[in-house]
């Protein structure tokens, strides 16, 4: 390659390469959104067993969206086949 040549070529890259490093500098930006953290556990009372094969599964919070937040879901016997 000729010195001609090189100089047209780095003539040509660096414009090439800012847009390329622009692109992904500007170009690229993105939201992080940090969910606060969940309220402490409810104490639950459970309620009798309902079937001897039915399990307990304990309250939980559950995400609801930044408009609503935590969302308290109750505990509840769930029955589990073997």
């Amino acid at each position: 390659m000729n010195r001609t040549m090189a100089r047209a070529t780095r003539h040509l890259l660096t414009p090439g390469l800012f847009a390329v490093i622009s692109i992904f500098a500007f170009g690229c930006s993105t939201t992080t959104y940090v969910r606060p953290a969940p309220p402490p556990l409810r104490v639950e009372i459970k309620p009798a067993r309902p079937h001897r094969k039915a399990v307990w599964i304990r309250g939980h919070w559950r995400w609801a969206g930044r408009r609503r937040g935590w969302v308290w879901v109750p505990g509840h016997w769930k029955i589990v086949r073997r």
